[in-house]
């Protein structure tokens, strides 16, 4: 059933101990020794118990973004690793300030709204103290890593989440108009299926 939420993956993930953001911790040791008193506190066993927003994986040297739905096309998946690419590039080379302590009171809420209203969103800056629409937030961001994105060859790849953003046609849209149109939930599993294996998706060819 419709649940209204542009997003309801983050709802059930919130229900665990370590879900949302990563502590603010500086260096791999503060995050080494955070985790080992987890451990000895009992509250997480291995790296699986962390359900974070953002976590690392050490077998495999790697961070992961679990933040994001499910896409349901390869060309927005591969399109948003592009975008963590991008973003990981650019904040280590600019070093932005961080205002943890700040940005903790507001994360919360800024994740309900993105969840909830999707690109419509107001997502509040705890550093200037105001409002912006995730919209505005989002298509600054691209123009921001724009140089590291074609550094990194894969400028071409955040065309797509700049179509999403600027026609407001994320997938949550796109299921709401096929259950409209099926008025069930198996024909709309099946066509998402086909989108994924990019049947009858013109834009997966011409990107490649």
């Amino acid at each position: 059933m419709d649940s209204f939420y542009q997003s309801t993956r983050l709802n059930a993930v919130s229900a665990f101990p370590l879900s949302g953001q990563c502590p603010p911790l500086g260096s791999w040791q503060e995050f080494t020794e955070h985790f080992a008193f987890l451990q000895a506190c009992g509250i997480a066993q291995g790296i699986k118990d962390l359900y974070w927003d953002v976590r690392p994986k050490p077998e495999f040297g790697t961070v992961e973004i679990r933040v994001c739905d499910t896409p349901l096309t390869i060309e927005h998946a591969t399109s948003l690793a592009a975008l963590a690419q991008s973003l990981s590039r650019w904040l280590l080379r600019t070093r932005p300030e961080l205002h943890a302590a700040k940005q903790v009171h507001v994360a919360r809420y800024n994740k309900f709204q993105a969840c909830r209203y999707g690109l419509e969103a107001m997502i509040s800056d705890p550093v200037a103290l105001c409002q912006t629409p995730l919209k505005q937030t989002l298509m600054d961001l691209l123009e921001d890593i724009s140089m590291d994105a074609s550094e990194l060859g894969c400028a071409h790849w955040l065309i797509p989440l700049k179509e999403v953003v600027a026609g407001n046609t994320g997938d949550a849209a796109w299921l709401r108009a096929r259950e409209m149109r099926h008025g069930n939930l198996n024909d709309v599993v099946r066509e998402a299926s086909e989108r994924l294996m990019g049947k009858n998706n013109p834009t997966s060819e011409k990107r490649r």
